[in-house]
């Protein structure tokens, strides 16, 4: 299929992208090149480098998702599906920049949304969505499902829910999926870490959390095994979906946060690490999602091992990507 990724130079995209790829699919990725608020200067040239560098053929149209007239000329007239990653992710950026997550999660959207409308091939909208729609944990449920209600509690989830609701009323085919806590396997955002600003930020994302904070976890393999399965899946279709690891994989972000400290060398955080909530994640049930799209493979001790196994894939990626 002629898949279009938007958002390719992001966390989960970048991992989609190479996915799509290995799974033959003639891939276009679309974004930004200056890149968020999250993302050195330069980041995602170095990542479209990187790919070129490694042999992969692909087209590559650099754009903004807010301008309308990039987008369409992004979904020309043979594209098959899109992947609908850009968007504004860290919370503390949605709050303080509101405006500016708005005008990409929910406008950025909107186009997307608009260009599909003018395309003869009508093409599937698989739309990257999130977990946090469904507001803080309620004392005594168990988990979350697909039909329960959605009590946006902070910038990002506003604009996921709108989104949300413009693609269903749109008359488009669609599959919305709602991500959980997603770790990278084989990103290279990692690296950034060591970059003071954004460490600087993860403390601060950090802080809206407790260090009991519930999250449940999926690996990015599971995620894009969801996404492939998806294409071209009629029972799929129209369907929205919460995608999560398995019942091992729910548990505390400060238990991932520290292994990824492990993984990266760095000590475990401490209790003045972390605020005191609430934040909007719990648990969810992974089988309405398994049952359809058959992606939950990944438990707990593997993800733990994906992490440690994309710090190594990092000095590739720096090797590779490197200018000139």
């Amino acid at each position: 299929m002629r898949v279009l990724l938007t958002g390719p130079c992001g966390r989960i995209g970048y991992t989609t992208f190479t996915r799509l790829l290995h799974a033959g699919h003639e891939v276009r990725g679309f974004d930004t090149k200056t890149g968020f608020l999250s993302h050195p200067d330069g980041f995602n040239e170095s990542i479209e480098r990187f790919w070129r560098n490694k042999g992969y053929s692909f087209e590559w149209q650099w754009g903004d998702v807010r301008n309308p007239n990039d987008v369409r000329e992004a979904i020309d007239d043979d594209i098959d599906a899109i992947i609908h990653h850009a968007a504004m992710t860290l919370p503390t950026h949605c709050e303080e920049e509101w405006e500016y997550c708005w005008d990409v999660n929910f406008f950025g959207t909107l186009n997307v949304i608009d260009a599909v409308l003018a395309s003869p091939q009508s093409p599937k909208l698989l739309y990257s969505s999130s977990v946090a729609n469904y507001g803080y944990p309620v004392q005594g449920k168990k988990h979350f499902v697909e039909s329960d209600p959605l009590t946006p509690t902070c910038t990002y989830a506003a604009t996921k829910i709108a989104s949300e609701l413009a693609i269903r009323r749109a008359g488009i085919n669609y599959t919305i999926m709602r991500l959980g806590s997603v770790l990278d396997v084989g990103a290279p955002h990692l690296a950034m870490m060591a970059d003071p600003d954004l460490l600087a930020r993860i403390i601060k994302e950090n802080r809206l959390k407790s260090s009991k904070s519930p999250a449940h976890f999926v690996s990015s393999d599971d995620v894009n095994t969801a996404y492939l399965n998806a294409l071209d899946n009629l029972e799929s279709d129209r369907r929205t979906f919460n995608l999560v690891g398995p019942a091992d994989c729910r548990t505390t972000f400060r238990f991932m946060q520290d292994e990824i400290n492990a993984a990266v060398g760095a000590p475990p955080s401490s209790d003045d690490d972390w605020g005191n909530g609430p934040y909007p994640q719990q648990y969810y049930d992974p089988a309405p999602s398994d049952n359809v799209l058959h992606h939950v493979r990944t438990d707990k001790a593997g993800i733990i091992a994906n992490i440690r196994n994309a710090v190594d894939d990092i000095a590739e990626f720096v090797s590779l990507s490197a200018p000139g």
